[in-house]
């Protein structure tokens, strides 16, 4: 596993009964976003896009927290282990890049805190359930100290979530990605794979259709739930992560 450094923003890994305490960022992705190769290979030249003032300002976050210390082989296992890193993280930030400060008062804007393009996107929707704290930023570094009491009210996708997800249906957690949406067609079935403690081979190309029927078969593999097969037609205005007429039914439709 790899980890910033927060005194100097250097890569180190980690390997597996080693790891210390960290914290971990969720935010969306934007224009001009730090890669892992950049910092890696070119720290410098990582340093001066827009996208680094998110990891200088969580690495001042994590140091004040006390929270110190890519091939395709290498993205394949961050895509899978993602869950669990989200998980076992000490804090998640979560960076709320299109909410104002007074959007992160609850009692005066709930309605730009509930419309953060972060509850839209596919992946963060495992950003959301996996950590076990989470602290909410605006655009400004505003911080909202915990998450919101009334946050299922907020945004209906994460109404039925909980910290356990053992009593929850296949059919239910895949309900729970119903409108959020994926830069890669692919990443629409790989973003689900955490929520389902499942693991299988990332092959960006193969397109969304083959990914998630492999997907489909982990299921079958690893679970006797059902209701998975619990396809119905449902309207347009249910369209979940998949794209056409067979794919906006099922358990991508809102329970």
């Amino acid at each position: 596993m790899w980890l910033i450094r927060v005194s100097d923003y250097t890569l180190h890994e980690f390997l597996p009964g080693k790891i210390p305490e960290y914290a971990i960022l969720s935010h969306t992705w934007g224009s001009d976003e730090v890669s892992f190769r950049d910092m890696d290979e070119r720290p410098r030249a990582a340093r001066k896009k827009l996208g680094f003032c998110k990891i200088k300002g969580c690495c001042k976050r994590a140091a004040a927290d006390g929270h110190n210390g890519h091939g395709s082989a290498e993205l394949s296992e961050a895509i899978n282990s993602m869950f669990e890193w989200y998980h076992k993280a000490e804090v998640c930030y979560i960076y709320l890049e299109d909410v104002s400060d007074r959007g992160l008062s609850l009692y005066h804007d709930e309605d730009e805190f509930s419309k953060s393009r972060w509850f839209t996107r596919g992946w963060t929707l495992q950003e959301l359930i996996a950590p076990n704290f989470k602290l909410f930023f605006s655009a400004p570094g505003c911080c909202l100290e915990s998450i919101p009491e009334n946050l299922q009210r907020l945004h209906p996708s994460t109404r039925s979530i909980t910290k356990r997800l053992s009593p929850y249906s296949i059919a239910q957690r895949l309900s729970w990605a119903a409108k959020r949406v994926t830069s890669r067609p692919e990443d629409a079935a790989y973003c689900l794979m955490g929520l389902f403690d499942v693991h299988m081979p990332i092959i960006y190309g193969e397109g969304l259709e083959k990914a998630f029927r492999r997907l489909q078969l982990e299921f079958v593999n690893s679970s006797a739930d059902e209701t998975l097969f619990a396809w119905q037609e449902i309207g347009d205005g249910d369209q979940g992560l998949m794209l056409d007429d067979r794919q906006r039914s099922g358990p991508f439709s809102v329970h």
